[in-house]
């Protein structure tokens, strides 16, 4: 029974567990998204909660709270995702925490970036189907200021990042 148990925790969150073979670029697809952005929702989540997916998860995180933004807002954030990807010095965790991520439309398609500046990655979905894994670094600090001013909830497990 206990081994049964043990099994069913593994597989239901090996996906979020499992790194992700990262590339040092984004792909061009999702760099011309995010350099062309005309609004996005920008999101706080929190990864180390487990929440069965649905309604209150993004890619099976726990979404803490999301703000719309306007062109101006959204160009910063994407910008700020940009830059981590640019920033990324190949340093890497055997982990994907995220605790921000970005939606964005465009071209008839959802593209949905997921940030982890703990585990130096960037994973990249359109229509919810996982396209890369890129690296990042930097400092969540942009990001949460942009939450905060919308009242948006960070993560409280974001206080020992860089």
């Amino acid at each position: 029974m206990k081994f049964a148990v043990l099994a069913v925790f593994l597989v239901g969150t090996s996906a979020s567990s499992t790194p992700a073979l990262r590339q040092a670029v984004l792909p061009d697809e999702a760099l011309r998204v995010l350099q062309a952005p005309h609004a996005a929702i920008l999101y706080s989540l929190e990864p180390l909660k487990f929440t069965p997916i649905g309604n209150g998860t993004l890619h099976g995180f726990t979404i803490l709270g999301r703000t719309t933004l306007d062109a101006e807002q959204a160009r910063h954030a994407a910008d700020a995702f940009v830059e981590a990807n640019k920033r990324w010095d190949g340093n890497g965790s055997d982990c994907f925490e995220p605790r921000h991520a970005m939606r964005i439309s465009f071209g008839g398609h959802t593209y949905d970036f997921l940030l982890c500046f703990h585990c130096h990655e960037l994973d990249v979905y359109e229509d919810d189907h996982f396209l890369s894994a890129v690296g990042a670094s930097g400092s969540p600090k942009f990001l949460n200021t942009m939450l905060t001013a919308a009242h948006v909830p960070v993560s409280r497990s974001d206080v020992g990042e860089p």
